[in-house]
Formats: structure tokens, sequence, C-alpha cells
């Protein structure tokens, strides 16, 4: 449910969070919890991401004023938006008071369906935006850490072709001179012993350079200290 904009509702009257919950899923496309009092918007809140609430102010034990002013003290429930909705408290005194711990609307009911909906597009607009950059945010860095990983293979494959090169032509020197000495008679047990070492030594140092290319990128191998002078 992390993909959808998040809506907590509370109300202790269930005809009114049917009614809200209508209004909602027929302009968006989120997710909407419900709790019938404050106690179970709070484990709501605290047991999932909630992005916006829209409570009730007149519910027993614990009022639309005391649960936004809760919220607004817990670090995990802090910075969620809270929209207050009330019936009976439309003086101005209490949306005072309302706006004072931190609602950042104040709905007086028979609530106006035009005017809600264009109140929660601005949250669910601004959610969805900014999940987008988030989401460009994080393709961009893996495209950035793919063009290094390619930057970085070119280069390692660079250094090998170079490393591979020197005793390869080294193999062709020497098996020009044994084909030189072959074609003017001169090859002698010295001659092809030499040649045998000299080409076997190009051989060992290709193969060991393969080795240690290899070697450095196997994901089990421990670390060992080493003097960069000896090496």
């Amino acid at each position: 449910m992390s993909d959808k904009f998040n809506i907590l509702i509370v109300d202790d009257v269930e005809d009114n969070l049917h009614s809200l919950e209508l209004i909602i899923n027929d302009n968006f496309d989120v997710n909407i919890y419900k709790a019938l009092d404050a106690k179970a918007a709070i484990s709501i809140a605290m047991s999932n991401t909630i992005h916006l609430v829209l409570t009730d102010v007149q519910m027993p034990e614990i009022n639309g004023f005391e649960l936004a002013e809760y919220l607004k003290s817990v670090e995990k429930t802090k910075d969620i938006p809270v929209v207050l909705i009330t019936g009976i408290y439309d003086q101005d005194k209490y949306r005072t008071k309302a706006y004072s711990l931190g609602a950042i609307e104040y709905i007086t009911k028979p609530i106006d369906t035009e005017v809600l909906t264009a109140k929660l597009k601005i949250y669910v607009d601004l959610f969805n935006g900014m999940r987008l950059s988030a989401l460009e945010i994080e393709n961009n860095e893996k495209m950035l850490l793919e063009s290094k990983k390619l930057a970085t293979m070119g280069e390692m494959v660079g250094f090998i072709s170079h490393q591979l090169k020197q005793p390869l032509n080294t193999l062709s020197l020497y098996c020009q001179q044994i084909q030189l000495k072959h074609s003017n008679t001169k090859i002698t047990d010295k001659s092809m012993s030499e040649f045998s070492k000299n080409t076997q030594d190009q051989i060992d140092y290709m193969s060991e350079t393969i080795e240690s290319f290899l070697d450095y990128y196997k994901p089990d191998k421990e670390k060992k200290e080493f003097l960069v002078d000896s090496v």
C-alpha cells in the first residue's frame, strides 16, 4: 500500500465514515484507513504510513482537537497534515484553536464535496509529484552507477589489454627469431632451450596476469595487508 496516498478518516459515527469514504473514492485513487475513535486512529497512525488525517471534532473520550494535538507531539506522526471536520464548533475561536494546534484545514458540516475534493487534490497531487521526483532521482542514480561501472570496466579492459600486449609482442619476436634460425639452419639445442624457456616465461606471465584480475573480483576473498613498495 506504500505506492499510494494513505488517508486516515476518523469519526465515531459509522455512517459519516462511510459517506466520507465514498466522496474520497469517487474522486481519488488512494488508500483509506478508518477509525471510530481517537485511540484506534492513533494506533493506525503509529502502525502505518499515513499521509493525511481527516477527523471529526466531536468524539467521546478524546475529541478531534486533542487527537490533532497528540499527533503533533509524537515524532512519527508530527508531520502528518490534519484536517478537522465539525458540525457544531463553527465559531471563529474554534477555527483559531484548530490552526494553533497545527491543523491545516477546518471544515464545517454539511461538507461541501467540491471544496473538500479541491483541498484533498492539493495534497494528493503534491504526494504524487514528490513520489515521481523520488523515482526520477532513483533512476538517475541507477543510470549514473551503471555508467560508472561501464567506465570502470572499460578502463580495466584497457589495462588488461596493455598488460597482455607486451608478452604477446615478445612471444612474436621469439617466434620470428626461431623461424629465422630455422631458415639459416642454425637451430641448436641451446637455441631451442632458450626459446622454450623464454616463451614459457611469457606464457606464465600472462596466466598470472589473468589470474590476478580474476582473483580481484572474487567476492569471498580475504583482506590482506601489503606494502606498496614491495608491490
